[in-house]
C-alpha cells in the first residue's frame, strides 16, 4: 500500500510539473502578443518630381532604385508585435485628375525593435506632360495593422507636400539639402535626365531631318562628319537663333536646387530659337535619328553636343550656339565662326580646356536610354 501510494504521488507531481512547464511556455509565447506595440511612421518625400522623366518613377530598377517618390519608415518601438502591416499611397496634383490609392504592400509581422522601409514608385499617365507650370502636389500614405492576441486593427494616415515640375522643367540635383556639398558632381546629380529631352522619334523632329538632313548612310567617320556639319548648317539656314536666358542655373549664386525650363527639340524648331542646352539637345536628336552615339557635354555656363565617329571611335564636338551671328562669343577670345568647320574647331578648344578642370560632365545619351531614361516625346 505505501509503495502504491508513493507511485501515484510521483505521477501526480509529474503531471503538475508538466502543467506548470506547459503554462510557462504558453505564457512566454503568448505574453508578448498581449503587449501593446508602438508604431512610429516617418515619410520622406522628394521635394520635386520631373514630368519629363515620368516614365522612370515606376521603375524600381532604374538607378539602383533611387527614383522612389516616397520612402516611409515604419518602426515598432513598443513591446508587442504588429501583424499584417498594410501600406498604400495616393497622389494629389493641383489641376490634375485625381489618382487612386496604390496597390498595397503587406508585411506579415513587425516584431518589437524592427524597422520596415517602404518605397513608393508611382505610375504616372502620359497626360502628366500636359502640365505647363509647376503644380503643388501632396502625397498621402495610409497604413493599417493588427495587434494583440485578439487582433485589434489600427489605422493611420500622414501627408507630405512636394512639387510636380512642368513638362519642360528639370531640377539639376536630387540630393537632400543635408547631403548637398556644393561640388560640381552634386550640382549636376540629375544631369542624366537630359537624355529624356533627346527625342529622335518625335514627328516634328523627324520631319525636320527628312527635309533638311536627309540622304546620309552614316557608316564611316567621313560621312558622319558630313552629317554632323549638315545638321549645323540646317539649323543655321532654317533661321534658328541662339537665345540667351538670364535665369539660367549657371547665373545664380548660393543656390541649392535649381530648376531650369528647357524646350524640347520640336519647340526649338517651331520657335526658331534655343538656349545653348536646347540647341545641343536639338543637334543630339538630329543625329540620334540616324542611330549614332551622342553625348551632351556640360561645362560651367555652357553645353556642347558631341557625336562619336563609328570607325575611329573619336569624339567630335561642335559649337551649336554659333549660328545666326551669335553674340555669345563676344569677349570670350574665341575665333569668329562662319562655317561648321569653324564651329568644330571652337568646340574642340572648349572641350579640351574643360577637361583640364574638374567641372565638366559628359552625358552618354544612348547609355542612359539603355538604362531606362525614356525620351519624353
Amino acid at each position: 500500500m505505501p509503495s502504491s501510494l508513493s507511485g501515484r504521488t510521483i505521477k501526480l507531481v509529474a503531471s503538475v510539473l508538466l502543467i506548470v512547464i506547459f503554462s510557462g511556455v504558453l505564457y512566454l509565447s503568448v505574453a508578448p502578443s498581449m503587449q501593446p506595440p508602438n508604431l512610429t511612421v516617418t515619410p520622406y518625400v522628394k521635394p520635386q518630381i520631373m514630368a519629363a522623366t515620368y516614365k522612370m518613377y515606376a521603375n524600381p530598377n532604374f538607378d539602383n532604385g533611387f527614383m522612389w517618390l516616397s520612402r516611409t519608415v515604419f518602426k515598432n518601438d513598443g513591446k508587442g508585435p504588429i501583424y499584417d502591416l498594410t501600406v498604400s499611397y495616393k497622389i494629389t496634383i493641383t489641376g490634375f485628375n485625381p489618382f487612386d490609392w496604390s496597390t498595397p504592400n503587406i508585411y506579415e509581422a513587425v516584431v518589437p525593435g524592427e524597422t520596415v522601409v517602404d518605397l513608393f514608385y508611382p505610375t504616372f499617365p502620359s497626360s502628366i506632360l500636359d502640365l505647363t507650370t509647376t503644380s503643388p502636389s501632396q502625397l498621402s500614405v495610409q497604413w493599417s495593422y493588427k495587434s494583440g492576441f485578439f487582433g485589434s486593427t489600427q489605422t493611420g494616415v500622414k501627408t507630405a507636400n512636394f512639387d510636380t515640375l512642368a513638362r519642360n522643367e528639370i531640377v539639376y540635383t536630387s540630393l537632400a539639402k543635408e547631403e548637398f556639398t556644393g561640388t560640381w558632381d552634386d550640382e549636376w546629380d540629375n544631369a542624366w535626365a537630359l537624355a529624356a529631352w533627346v527625342t529622335p522619334n518625335e514627328p516634328v523632329l523627324r520631319d525636320f531631318v527628312g527635309h533638311y538632313v536627309s540622304g546620309f548612310t552614316p557608316e564611316t567617320d567621313d560621312i558622319v562628319t558630313q552629317l554632323w556639319m549638315k545638321a549645323w548648317q540646317a539649323m543655321d539656314q532654317y533661321g534658328i537663333k541662339y537665345q540667351f536666358t538670364p535665369d539660367s542655373p549657371w547665373d545664380q549664386q548660393n543656390y541649392y536646387q535649381v530648376t531650369q525650363t528647357i524646350k524640347f527639340p520640336k519647340d526649338v524648331i517651331q520657335s526658331k530659337s534655343g538656349t545653348c542646352i536646347e540647341l545641343t539637345l536639338l543637334m543630339a536628336s538630329i543625329v540620334s535619328a540616324y542611330s549614332l552615339q551622342v553625348y551632351v557635354f556640360l561645362l560651367p555656363g555652357h553645353a556642347i553636343p558631341v557625336v562619336q565617329l563609328p570607325q575611329s571611335k573619336q569624339y567630335l564636338p561642335i559649337e551649336s550656339t554659333a549660328i545666326g551671328n551669335n553674340p555669345w562669343f563676344d569677349g570670350k577670345n574665341l575665333p569668329l565662326v562662319r562655317t561648321p568647320q569653324d564651329a568644330i574647331k571652337v568646340a574642340v578648344t572648349e572641350v579640351q580646356n574643360a577637361l583640364k578642370t574638374n567641372q565638366h560632365t559628359a552625358i552618354d545619351v544612348n547609355a542612359n536610354w539603355k538604362a531606362g531614361v525614356i525620351p519624353a516625346l
